[in-house]
């Protein structure tokens, strides 16, 4: 039963930071035009990337994953706040010298990794926690 409990816990503290890629196709499917999908999915990803920044520092997660998420908030932020107010479609565009369709790979790239970073992290610190109470 403890291991059916550290699975559920886990994947509790992940389904927030998942719920921005799980929603965006269908955000971009209904949305009335592909810049207002932009803003309501660009939003859940800086609220993905703010949940990661709580998870890491309230809970026992190694340093570089620490240092991943404070690298990655920035960037994304940046990308998506510089987005929210610019109405040219993404692949037509640059930012600080990379193509917006360049951005959003390298930001798409950092989620997913920013995502298997988390369930580690959050698999080794729920393990910790079950060694030192029993």
């Amino acid at each position: 039963m403890q291991i059916f409990n550290r699975i559920l816990s886990v994947m509790g503290c992940f389904f927030p930071y998942a719920l921005a890629g799980i929603s965006a196709p269908f955000i971009f499917k209904y949305a009335p035009t592909p810049l207002d999908g932009g803003h309501w999915a660009g939003g859940l990803f800086v609220f993905a990337q703010v949940w990661a920044l709580y998870l890491v520092f309230s809970h026992d997660y190694k340093f570089p994953v620490k240092l991943f998420f404070v690298l990655t908030f920035p960037l994304n932020t940046l990308f998506w706040a510089w987005r929210f107010f610019n109405t040219i479609p993404i692949n037509e565009v640059r930012f600080l010298g990379m193509s917006g369709g360049a951005w959003h790979g390298m930001l798409t790239g950092l989620y997913l990794i920013g995502g298997v970073a988390l369930i580690v992290s959050e698999v080794i610190a729920s393990k910790v926690k079950l060694i030192s109470t029993t």
